[in-house]
């Protein structure tokens, strides 16, 4: 097995990572901007629903 052959694992691994963050990095990012979306949208529910009980 020539060095070539025996380092291509490694340099293979060495080219995913930055890709694997990337990826991950915007699986939480979409996660966290679901969960804010979602906190502003119930919160605008409930001042609505509060609103609407207040008028009656």
């Amino acid at each position: 097995m020539s060095a070539e052959e025996a380092f291509a694992p490694a340099r293979f691994a060495a080219a995913a990572l930055p890709s694997a963050a990337a990826s991950t990095a915007s699986a939480s990012g979409y996660a966290a901007g679901y969960a804010a979306g979602f906190t502003a949208g119930s919160r605008a529910a409930a001042e609505q629903a509060a609103e609407a009980e207040r008028r009656r």
